[in-house]
């Protein structure tokens, strides 16, 4: 069985991998930020701008996981995206024999990170 946590580290992986090989300028922008829920059944990641020294952590951007109860071996997680200022959300659901089967919902998350931080200016951000 895949748990939240084990999704989460496997997105965060994947995201960071994408960042170099489509778009380097958001994977210097951001900061990810790993939480996982004092029961198994739920973790996320948080997205923020890299702060700063000194500075704390502020999320854009949430991807909440939770294991959905199953009758057989797949494993079904509830997603939601979410990005509060920018008034953007997705649900979806992942019905998962391996991590690996989640590849494609993975570049659209990249994509829902790309429309939420653009308007901080990540395109134009010079590290």
């Amino acid at each position: 069985m895949i748990t939240p946590f084990h999704f989460a580290c496997h997105c965060e992986e994947r995201l960071r991998a994408l960042f170099s090989a489509i778009d380097p300028k958001l994977g210097e922008f951001i900061s990810i930020n790993r939480r996982m829920g004092l029961i198994e059944q739920r973790a996320a990641l948080q997205f923020g701008v890299t702060p700063a020294t000194g500075e704390e952590f502020t999320g854009q951007a949430t991807l909440s996981i939770q294991t959905v109860p199953q009758k057989d071996s797949k494993t079904a997680l509830n997603c939601v995206l979410a990005c509060p200022s920018e008034k953007m959300q997705r649900n979806f659901r992942l019905l998962l024999n391996t991590l690996e089967e989640s590849e494609s919902q993975i570049v659209k998350i990249l994509e829902f990170l790309q429309k939420a931080f653009f308007p901080l200016g990540y395109t134009t951000h010079i590290p």
